[in-house]
């Protein structure tokens, strides 16, 4: 680390400041950002596979307004990042590196989720994977996850199964 002595204060160093992104966080926001373009273009491609019914609105209306939401956001972060990363000159940091284990285990408990799902039901699972993220992510007030994960189970669940009329996975604890 290369440090100079200012006359007016303490010694300055030149690495990156904590507000700048390291080549490894702007690295990431690329893959990220190209992950989301290719899978909103799948899910736009394959919504249109969707049995038209008649209905008021087509079932593919809805993972096409997704996907077409998505396709722009991914292409901004891949765009903002790949031009980030041709101006920094930063070396990666060993915050970067811990942040991997963080994403896989979200990645993780998101499959084990949906996996569960079907043999426990949306309100259980849900209830359970937003109260496991809130914890491991650092929320430690009991009422603030209670609330949080009741709240949104129930208004996804309005949303969706009365609203929409999209039947949701019972599981043994309905049935």
């Amino acid at each position: 680390m290369n440090q100079t002595q200012s006359t007016n204060g303490p010694a300055e160093t030149s690495a990156p400041r904590g507000d700048e992104p390291s080549r490894l966080d702007l690295g990431a926001d690329a893959v990220i950002g190209a992950l989301v373009v290719l899978i909103s273009v799948v899910a736009f491609a394959v919504s249109g596979n969707y049995a038209r019914e008649n209905m008021p609105v087509s079932p593919e209306v809805y993972p096409r307004l997704l996907a077409g939401m998505l396709f722009p956001l991914g292409l901004y972060l891949l765009a903002r990042s790949v031009r980030e990363l041709k101006r920094s000159t930063g070396p990666s940091t060993t915050r970067s590196r811990r942040i991997w284990p963080v994403i896989v285990t979200v990645f993780l408990a998101l499959v084990l989720y949906v996996m569960v799902m079907a043999a426990a039901g949306y309100v259980v699972s849900t209830i359970a994977y937003l109260v496991f993220m809130m914890l491991y992510l650092g929320e430690r007030r009991p009422v603030v996850v209670g609330v949080w994960a009741l709240a949104v189970t129930l208004v996804l669940y309005i949303s969706f199964q009365q609203i929409l009329r999209v039947p949701l996975p019972e599981g043994w604890f309905w049935s």
